[in-house]
């Protein structure tokens, strides 16, 4: 077990029944009934869709700040009151409720099971059923400066959950869009890099959409520049992602792996060979983790279906032969969380913790955008950079400077740091690291603070750094950063490539998106002109060398 794990060796389980579960007590299913097919033929949704907002849009990773956690009150929360206490340590929990009444009994039972009641806070509300994964908003940053909701047509004809993300939009005080896709949050998942995945059911719901008008609305609406829609590995029951697969980080995805004799066990191997060709936003093909399932005999094994909050993963068990290596996965695969294994008799296969609970962005975290180094590196110098934003509440932030640090390690060295300096926008920070022949393997992750406010990234910080290795360089024909030059540089407009060889590259803006790719063919050039002025970084790749090439635009 790695050091940097801690583990909450008191499983949470179900004490008081009538707060925390009553499953067999509610008013609809988590899957639609052939009722509610038929009624949402003529259903009359309070959705309301909106223009798009106006701005770079980044829709939010469950594994960055949250400020709350929400949950909603159908006789009983769906959840052991133990696990609420737990995250009561640590961020709020706003539970919507029918009435005022409950709220004294509710906070009794959180105080006697060790939460925070200070944490604890109230929305009245009568839902129709305690799956707030589903129907509540989700959350994106506008200009990387203040935390958005947005609204979809939720795929129940359900209207007290309908409602739902108005009244939580106005509860938080910020904006709320309407996006027109028939959507359910249980079936959806992003990497907070322009990244999202949902199963077929989002084609098979919007059938007046082709799939590129859902594409384009998904850019339009939670800036995700690749949306991949997968067939779902459980065949035609409530396909949502969230019943078999979940994304651990931007480049770790973890998949349930049944036994060869289940009916759809190659429907599971399908799509975990789908993430396993597939590049992560870093540029490289997903980590795909399997923990073992048995829906086929007669056990809850709902592992996919944790929460993730606040550097905790709650997760479902229920007593299976199979919980004490699902939990061994968590540890493996996510170094530096705490992992709150959650016992009930009150989960279901497709429907346990992340069905009931939806984590609400911190409107006032910090966010450090940065793309990875990764692979064989021959340059000597390694520039690293970073964009760190603040979000805000307020009409314009502290002016505070913030606190940037890149910190790596060297070969088996210990830890060191340094400052990141401020480059060429109030963003954009950039350190060097000076890689000699001495250097084999490089790890490091970038911190930053402003006050109280603290973030890494990647998020686990030195429990699970980014690497990378330096490439030896053995004279003129391996070493392509000889081979190739850049003029003009700095530029106001065209630059050119000056170079005996062809060689791959992209270039891509301060955040990481690629803007430009080709080849670097002698005489090629590259406008830029029209590109905002600041430093661009060019990747350019031949067999197994890579280098990185700064240009900046005037």
């Amino acid at each position: 077990m790695k050091k940097s794990l801690i583990i909450l060796t008191l499983m949470l389980s179900c004490m008081s029944v009538g707060i925390a579960q009553n499953t067999n007590n509610q008013k609809y299913t988590h899957d639609i009934s052939l009722e509610e097919i038929i009624k949402r033929q003529t259903y009359q949704s309070r959705f309301e869709e909106t223009m798009p907002p106006d701005g770079a849009v980044r829709n939010i990773a469950e594994w960055e700040p949250m400020e709350a956690v929400l949950i909603a009150y159908q006789n009983g929360f769906g959840i052991p009151e133990s696990a609420i206490a737990e995250m009561t340590k640590d961020c709020k929990v706003i539970a919507l409720i029918p009435n005022e009444g409950l709220s004294g009994n509710i906070k009794t039972s959180i105080e006697a099971n060790g939460g925070n009641v200070e944490n604890l806070e109230f929305v009245m509300h009568q839902v129709d059923g305690w799956w707030t994964r589903d129907y509540t908003p989700w959350f994106i940053a506008v200009d990387n400066e203040k935390v958005a909701a947005i609204d979809f047509p939720y795929n129940r004809p359900r209207p007290n959950d309908d409602i739902v993300p108005k009244i939580i939009s106005q509860y938080l005080n910020i904006p709320l869009f309407g996006m027109n896709i028939t959507q359910t949050g249980g079936n959806y998942m992003t990497d907070g890099y322009g990244i999202g995945t949902s199963t077929d059911l989002v084609v098979t719901e919007n059938i007046l959409l082709s799939e590129d008008d859902i594409r384009k609305k998904m850019k339009n609406y939670l800036g995700i520049e690749e949306y991949l829609v997968v067939e779902d590995a459980q065949g035609e029951y409530i396909k949502h992602i969230d019943c078999w697969g979940k994304l651990l980080s931007p480049d770790k995805i973890l998949i349930a792996e049944v036994p060869q004799t289940d009916p759809h066990y190659n429907d599971y191997e399908a799509v975990a060979q789908i993430f396993k060709n597939q590049d992560c936003s870093f540029g490289y093909p997903y980590k795909v983790i399997r923990v073992k399932e048995d829906p086929q005999a007669g056990e809850i094994n709902p592992y996919s279906n944790s929460l993730i909050l606040n550097k905790k993963v709650f997760l479902p068990i229920s007593g299976s032969h199979l919980d004490a290596q699902a939990i061994k996965v968590y540890e493996d695969n996510m170094p530096g969380y705490k992992i709150v294994p959650v016992k009930s008799d009150g989960w279901f296969n497709t429907d346990a913790l992340h069905c009931r609970t939806h984590g609400i962005a911190n409107r006032e975290m910090l966010y450090i955008n940065h793309m990875p180094i990764s692979g064989n590196v021959s340059d000597e110098e390694v520039m690293i950079l970073a964009d760190v934003y603040e979000y805000t509440i307020k009409e314009e932030t502290d002016k505070e400077d913030k606190t940037v640090t890149l910190n790596y390690k060297v070969n088996d060295d210990d830890w060191t740091s340094m400052p990141m300096a401020q480059a060429y926008s109030e963003s954009q920070y950039v350190a060097t690291l000076n890689l000699d022949e001495n250097v084999s393997e490089i790890k490091y992750y970038i911190s930053a603070e402003k006050g109280d406010k603290k973030i890494t990234n990647p998020i686990n910080g030195k429990n699970e750094p980014y690497s990378f290795s330096k490439k030896q360089t053995m004279g003129i024909n391996e070493n392509i950063a000889q081979e190739i030059s850049i003029y003009p540089n700095p530029t106001r407009g065209k630059v050119f490539f000056k170079t005996n060889n062809a060689f791959d590259y992209q270039i891509t803006d301060n955040s990481g998106k690629v803007i430009l790719n080709g080849s670097t063919t002698n005489g090629n050039n590259v406008d830029l002109q029209n590109l905002p002025a600041g430093l661009y970084l060019m990747k350019i790749k031949s067999q197994n060398n890579t280098i990185f090439k700064k240009i900046i635009k005037r």
